[in-house]
């Protein structure tokens, strides 16, 4: 992915997981305009990255590729990835570099934050 980006102009920053990722954010924040992340990470996962980095810049885009179902996992999180914010694996270079273009050029961030999915559990089974 990053020598395709690189190869069409983009700078990009890697990290090599959640931890790495906050910490390259905290330094360059202010020039980060996409995060572009995997839905399962070694040390987290990237919807909570997502969330955690939106919290402090609320206009940054963001696109996970995972392969599966991986997209559904961020619902529980409060992210409803649309097809824009979510490249499923394989996908060829040409294929990302638009995606990228695409989010970049975007008028909000995405995707949008809602609360996460609570879980509501009753003291009475019968009024579940």
């Amino acid at each position: 992915m990053r020598d395709a980006l690189v190869g069409h102009g983009y700078p990009v920053l890697e990290a090599t997981g959640y931890s790495d990722a906050m910490a390259i954010f905290d330094i360059y924040q202010h020039t980060i305009k996409l995060l572009i992340t995997g839905i399962a990470l070694a040390d987290g996962n990237g919807c909570a990255l997502a969330i955690a980095i939106r919290k402090q810049k609320p206009d940054l885009r963001a696109l996970f590729v995972a392969f599966g179902v991986g997209a559904e996992a961020c619902k529980y999180y409060g992210l409803d990835l649309t097809s824009l914010n979510y490249l499923q694996k394989p996908f060829g270079r040409d294929q990302l570099v638009a995606r990228v273009g695409q989010l970049l050029k975007s008028p909000a961030a995405t995707p949008p934050l809602r609360g996460p999915k609570v879980m509501r559990v009753s003291a009475n089974p019968a009024s579940t």
